[in-house]
């Protein structure tokens, strides 16, 4: 009997594979420690999304201000990510206060005030070297009410 490794499969997959005499054991974690070698490639890649990522959130920092819907603010994030080649932003996760507790609210159309802060957490998925990386950029910021 063959024996084979799988990471993650659809149902049919499996039916198949033990049609076929094939044994299906679990390739997670084979497939995590041959993710975690990098190439020069992926890591130029790595650097660049982080580059990407922080020259983003940079505009998106300048542009904050009293006035701004929450969804105005991730925009300039967003469009700086598009601008820059990122791949995908995985949620909206950003609030202003009160919003700010409980954590994890997506973007929302409330007007954020004078003196308050948000918060976000910006998950790329960066997919151009084919391993993908989940970044976390947790930001606290108060717009410049002067």
């Amino acid at each position: 009997m063959q024996k084979i490794a799988v990471d993650q499969c659809h149902a049919i997959g499996y039916q198949r594979l033990a049609q076929a005499g094939i044994e299906v054991g679990n390739g997670q974690e084979l497939v995590e420690l041959a993710r975690a070698v990098k190439g020069p490639d992926e890591i130029r890649a790595m650097r660049c999304a982080v580059h990407a990522c922080e020259a983003s959130m940079a505009e998106m920092r300048d542009a904050l201000q009293p006035g701004m819907s929450e969804r105005d603010v991730w925009s300039v994030l967003h469009a700086g990510n598009i601008r820059r080649a990122g791949e995908w932003i995985e949620t909206q996760i950003l609030a202003s206060s009160p919003r700010t507790n409980p954590w994890m609210q997506e973007a929302s159309s409330r007007i954020i005030q004078s003196g308050e802060g948000i918060k976000l957490e910006n998950q790329i998925l960066i997919t151009q070297s084919g391993p993908e990386l989940l970044s976390h950029f947790p930001m606290s910021l108060t717009p410049d009410c002067s």
